[in-house]
């Protein structure tokens, strides 16, 4: 079971349960609060928590309390949530079983994009500082950079081999 901590500006803290059972190790965490900026109406955009868990789950919570706003339908094996460095409403997530990555918009609780190429797990990931490209990396010895509106991999680097040589390569 996973709990949310509160702490308010009187340093007293208040713990709360989160609804959703997970059914295996939780395995991740993301907080969009660092991103938050306002939206184009002027609105700013809401404190969220993203879950991440070995059973599949993918569990979007309100930060200020704690209440379930959604649960998404994704990858098995959630390894890893990151949340865009601009605006903080779109989740990266990553599967360690399957090797996949998916991108959600939060406030539409769409997928935009599966992302598909690593031959193994995807131990790592994250958008970059502008938010205009993917970089993970995966068991299968390589990094990949990714086009987030194409869903394509831009380039590949992998692990170089007993000294055999570098090896940077493009896909897509």
């Amino acid at each position: 079971r996973a709990y949310l901590h509160l702490l308010n500006q009187q340093g007293q803290t208040k713990t709360v349960p989160l609804a959703h059972p997970h059914t295996d190790s939780i395995s991740c965490v993301a907080l969009n609060t660092p991103y938050i900026t306002s939206d184009v109406s002027g609105a700013v955009q809401p404190n969220h928590t993203a879950v991440g868990s070995y059973d599949g789950s993918i569990v979007l919570y309100s930060t200020t309390d704690g209440t379930l706003i959604h649960v998404f339908e994704g990858p098995t094996d959630v390894e890893w949530l990151r949340f865009h460095p601009r605006g903080g409403t779109v989740l990266l997530v990553g599967s360690i079983a399957d090797g996949t990555i998916w991108m959600y918009h939060t406030p539409s609780k769409q997928c935009l994009q599966v992302f598909v190429g690593h031959e193994g797990g995807v131990t790592d990931g994250a958008f970059t500082p502008d938010g205009k490209a993917i970089v993970s990396c995966g068991q299968d010895g390589t990094v990949r950079v990714w086009a987030p509106k194409k869903g394509v991999c831009k380039h590949v680097f992998r692990l170089v081999d007993n000294m055999n040589g570098g090896g940077g390569g493009e896909e897509g």
